[in-house]
């Protein structure tokens, strides 16, 4: 019957998110772009042209699509313009905040206090000003600005052990559990821009769901992840089969846990956004597997040409295997 029932909503939902997605891009055109076109124009080449990308595009709109429309969902409410500026900027920074820990040499001090707009910490390139810029802006928006820097300071931390990722040392479940736990504490963040407080039923719960979603995130970017040193549950993967699996259990798991703490069609909205990212790493594992296959019995990423570990969602077949994933599981 659930599968039944998957078919028949499927086309509408798809739809949905499809009206969804043109909201968001009309609202990023309208609120951010002006905020973007200064730095375009001042960059002093710290912002690259795919910061903006991931601004506009990737952060920007998948965030507040399938995480915002959906916690919306579960509230059982319309996102209000305010919480959409809010969870907009929340997104935007996202890429820029990964980078100050990813790709540069800032002292964790100053990587907070960047955060924290900490008066003696100066922002001294455009990336730096653009961040503390968006920063200000979700502080001016917010309804509690006290709810957000807790949260902030958990996404801080949380970012600070994944830095053990470039140590040699850790275990896959010790990978494991730091993506989760990055992930869980990321998607609380963006709750925030909502007005509405947080239940500690609803904080277990979305936890779960970020988790999940920053594991699926992370099959996405083996390509990116080898190249600039971390480690990841994929990168150091002997077998897709393992983490297809493993995935499969957490979105068993992690919708069971979240439907037996909140029954009915609330949380329904929620996790069906929730499943087009699921679906959809899926469908890159299955193309890793063929890479496997190709290529001997283990995975061994490191091997590999980039091609044989992008797997282009934007082709026709692989948006049916996403459908497909999403109807059945």
């Amino acid at each position: 019957m659930g599968i039944l029932r998957n078919v028949l909503v499927f086309p509408s939902k798809l739809k949905e998110v499809k009206k969804q997605v043109k909201v968001q891009r009309d609202f990023i055109h309208k609120n951010l772009h002006p905020i973007l076109s200064k730095y375009h124009h001042q960059n002093d080449g710290s912002l690259s042209a795919f910061d903006f990308d991931k601004i506009t595009n990737y952060y920007g709109i998948g965030s507040p699509v399938l995480a915002g429309e959906g916690i919306s969902g579960f509230l059982n409410k319309t996102i209000s313009d305010s919480e959409r500026k809010s969870l907009t900027f929340m997104a935007a920074i996202t890429g820029l905040f990964d980078d100050f820990f990813d790709r540069s040499n800032q002292s964790l001090e100053r990587i907070k206090g960047l955060m924290t707009l900490n008066e003696d910490i100066i922002a001294s390139n455009s990336h730096e000003k653009l961040f503390q810029d968006l920063v200000k802006s979700i502080l001016q928006t917010v309804k509690d600005k006290k709810r957000v820097q807790e949260y902030a300071e958990k996404v801080f931390l949380a970012q600070v052990e994944s830095l053990k990722q470039k140590e040699k040392s850790l275990s896959w479940d010790e990978l494991f559990y730091i993506t989760y736990q990055k992930g869980g504490e990321s998607l609380l963040f963006y709750r925030c821009s909502f007005d509405d407080e947080i239940s500690p039923e609803e904080e277990k719960c979305l936890f779960k769901i970020g988790g999940l979603v920053q594991i699926c995130n992370d099959v996405f970017d083996v390509s990116k992840d080898l190249k600039e040193g971390v480690r990841t549950i994929l990168t150091e993967a002997h077998d897709i089969q393992i983490v297809h699996s493993k995935i499969d259990q957490l979105q068993k798991d992690t919708f069971g846990f979240c439907k037996s703490k909140f029954p009915g069609k609330n949380m329904d909205v929620l996790l069906e956004q929730i499943k087009f990212i699921v679906s959809q790493s899926l469908v890159a594992l299955n193309f890793y597997q063929t890479t496997q296959n190709n290529n001997g019995k283990n995975f061994t990423p490191q091997k590999y040409p980039r091609e044989a570990l992008i797997c282009d969602m934007g082709k026709k077949l692989n948006l049916l295997r996403a459908g497909f994933y999403w109807i059945t599981k």
